[in-house]
C-alpha cells in the first residue's frame, strides 16, 4: 500500500511552477468537472452533516442548478475530501487558483494504493504469498491503470469498488457455498448483505457497476443451482437500497431522475474513436475493439501469465468431488469475459481507448498472480522449470515497467510489445493519445519560454468549451505568463490571424489542416514518445 501510494502520489504535477512534486500527466478533459463537483459535495457535507440526507437537505444540496448528476456522488466526494484536506500542503501557487488539481489527484493515488493492497491480499489469502506479491506488482505495472492513479478521475474509484465487490463475493460466497453443500449450514444472510453493500457502493461511484449483477448471478447459479436465487435477490436488494439511500438527488423525483441518469449514458452527444486507421462513431465501433484494446494496452507478458491462472485448481478443487476450476478465481474470470463481451455488443457506446472497461484490470492482476502460483507449484521438483518461471515473471512485470518508463508521464499512450509498443500501434492505426494528458508540465514550460507573454494559443481539438477554459484557469504556468487559450477553427473568418496552434493528436477528432502538420507552419516544441508525436505547438506565421 505504502509503496503504491508513494509512487503514484509523487508524479501528479500537471503544471505547477518550480514545484518539488514530480511531473505527471497533463490536465485531462474530465478532471475539472470531477474536482469542482467533489469540492462542492464535500463542503455541503460539512455544512449540512447528516441533515443532507433529509428531504430539505437533499433539496438544498442536490436540487441546486450547479449540481451535475452525470455521475453518482461517492467517487467525486472522495476527490473533494482529499482535495480539501491536502491543499494546504501543496505549493502556494495552487492556492491562488479556483482549486488544486495536484491535491485532488492524491485521491486517486490513495484509492489505487488501496486497490493494490486489496488485490495482493486476496491473491495471497487464496494462493499464497507469491501470488499476492505478483498480483500487486502486476497491477502497478499496468501503465494505463497506473496512469489513472495520477488523475482526478473516477476510473480508479470505480476500479476499487468494482474489484472489492467481486473479490469479496468470490471469497465469502464461494467458501460458504462449499460448506453449505457439505454440512448444510444456515443460509449465509450476512455475507450476502455485505456483498450487496459493496455493490451499492460501486453503484454510487460510476455506472460500470451495473455490469456486476449478471456475471455474479451466473457464477452463483453455476455453483449452487436454485440455491443462488434467494442469495442473489438479497445481494441485489441491499445493493439497490444502498444506491438509492446514498444519492439523495434521486429522492427529488425518483422515476424521472433514474430515467435521466441511465438515459444520459445512452443519449449523450456522439463521441468518436480512431481504430485501425478509421474514425468511428462511439456506437458503430467494430465488435472486436474492446478485445483488441484489452490485449494491446496491457503488458503481453501479463496476459501469458494470466492464461495459466484461468485454469488454477486449489487443493480442495483437485479432490475427486471438487469442481474442475477453483470457484474463487472463476468469478473474476467470468466478470472479465462478461465486461469485454458487453462492450463488444452492437450499439453499445465505446470510446476513449480502454478507459470504460479498465475496471477489469485489477481482476486480471489477481488472475496473473494465480497463474504464477500455479506455475511455481508445478515446477516444485524441477530447478530448471523454476528458473523458467522466475524469468517469465520478470518478463511479464518487466514489460509493464518498461512501458511506464517509455511513456512517462503519458501513461495512457502505452501499448504493449505485442504490437511494437506505441510506435507499432501508431502504424496500424490505433489512437496515440485521447485525453490531453500529453500536455505535460515540461511541454507547457517550453511553450511559455517560446511565445511572448499575453499571446493567445489556439487549441485543437476542443471537445467541450469548458475543457479549454479550465486548462487556462487551472494551469499556473499559463497564468504566470499571461497566455490565453482559444479554440482553433480555420473555417471561422474571425480567426484568420491565428499564429500559435497547440494540438494534441487525438485522431478521432482531427482537423485536416493540422494532420499530420500544418502546411507552412513551424514546429516550436512537441511531446514525443517512441518517436510518435503526442502534442505539439506550431507557429503558423511561417519560417
Amino acid at each position: 500500500f505504502a509503496i503504491a501510494f508513494a509512487v503514484s502520489a509523487r508524479c501528479v504535477n500537471h503544471g505547477l511552477v518550480s514545484s518539488s512534486v514530480r511531473s505527471g500527466p497533463g490536465l485531462t478533459l474530465d478532471e475539472s468537472f470531477n474536482v469542482g463537483q467533489g469540492i462542492y459535495l464535500f463542503e455541503s457535507a460539512l455544512d449540512h452533516g447528516p441533515l443532507m440526507f433529509t428531504p430539505s437537505g437533499a433539496e438544498q444540496v442536490f436540487g441546486r442548478k450547479g449540481y451535475l448528476p452525470d455521475h453518482p456522488p461517492l467517487g467525486r466526494l472522495a476527490i473533494g475530501a482529499v482535495h480539501e484536506l491536502t491543499r494546504p500542503l501543496v505549493a502556494s501557487q495552487s492556492r491562488e487558483l479556483p482549486y488544486s488539481v495536484v491535491s485532488a489527484r492524491l485521491a486517486s493515488a490513495m484509492l489505487f494504493a488501496v486497490t493494490v493492497w486489496l488485490v495482493g491480499w486476496y491473491a495471497a489469502r487464496w494462493y499464497g504469498a507469491l501470488a499476492g506479491i505478483v498480483a500487486a506488482a502486476s497491477l502497478c505495472s499496468m501503465p494505463r491503470a497506473f496512469g489513472h492513479a495520477h488523475l482526478a478521475a473516477l476510473e480508479t474509484a470505480i476500479g476499487l469498488m468494482f474489484t472489492g465487490t467481486v473479490l469479496f463475493a468470490a471469497n465469502r460466497l464461494a467458501r460458504i457455498s462449499a460448506d453449505r453443500v457439505a454440512s448444510q449450514i444456515p443460509f449465509p444472510w450476512w455475507p450476502a448483505c455485505l456483498t450487496g453493500l459493496w455493490l451499492g457502493l460501486a453503484l454510487l461511484t460510476k455506472i460500470q457497476a451495473v455490469l456486476l449483477p449478471i456475471p455474479i448471478g451466473l457464477w452463483a447459479v453455476w455453483q449452487w443451482r436454485w440455491r443462488a436465487v434467494p442469495l442473489m435477490l438479497l445481494v441485489g436488494v441491499v445493493g439497490v437500497f444502498v444506491f438509492l439511500i446514498g444519492w439523495p438527488w434521486l429522492w427529488l423525483d425518483p422515476v424521472a431522475h433514474l430515467r435521466e441518469y441511465f438515459a444520459s449514458k445512452a443519449q449523450r452527444p456522439t463521441l468518436y474513436c480512431y481504430y485501425l486507421g478509421q474514425r468511428y462513431a462511439d456506437v458503430d465501433i467494430p465488435w472486436h475493439y474492446p478485445v483488441v484494446l484489452f490485449l494491446v494496452t496491457m503488458p503481453a507478458g501479463l496476459h501469458l501469465l494470466g492464461l495459466w491462472g484461468l485454469w488454477f485448481r486449489s487443493a480442495s478443487a483437485r479432490e475427486a468431488t471438487g469442481p474442475r476450476v477453483d470457484p474463487r478465481i472463476a468469478l473474476p474470470a467470468v466478470v472479465v469475459v462478461f465486461v469485454l463481451g458487453f462492450f463488444a455488443l452492437p450499439g453499445v457506446t465505446v470510446y476513449d481507448g480502454a478507459r470504460l472497461f479498465l475496471v477489469i484490470a485489477p481482476l486480471w492482476a489477481v488472475i496473473v498472480g494465480t497463474g504464477v502460483a500455479r506455475l511455481w507449484r508445478s515446477s516444485r521438483t524441477n530447478r530448471v522449470r523454476r528458473w523458467s518461471v522466475v524469468l517469465l515473471m520478470a518478463a511479464g512485470v518487466g514489460d509493464g515497467l518498461w512501458g511506464l518508463a517509455a511513456t512517462h508521464p503519458c501513461y495512457l499512450s502505452y501499448y504493449s510489445i505485442a504490437v511494437g509498443g506505441l510506435r507499432g500501434a501508431d502504424r496500424i492505426g490505433l489512437e496515440p493519445t485521447y485525453w490531453r494528458d500529453s500536455l505535460t508540465r515540461e511541454f507547457l514550460d517550453e511553450v511559455a519560454d517560446a511565445v511572448p507573454s499575453g499571446t493567445t494559443l489556439y487549441v485543437a481539438p476542443v471537445l467541450h468549451p469548458a475543457n479549454r477554459i479550465d486548462l487556462e484557469l487551472l494551469s499556473p504556468i499559463l497564468q504566470q505568463h499571461g497566455l490565453r487559450l482559444d479554440s482553433f477553427d480555420d473555417r471561422d473568418p474571425a480567426k484568420t490571424d491565428m499564429r500559435y496552434v497547440l494540438v494534441f493528436r487525438r485522431h478521432a477528432d482531427p482537423w485536416s489542416s493540422l494532420e499530420p502538420a500544418p502546411a507552412g507552419g513551424t514546429l516550436v516544441c512537441e511531446v514525443r514518445r517512441s518517436d510518435v508525436q503526442l502534442t505539439a505547438l506550431y507557429d503558423l506565421s511561417g519560417p
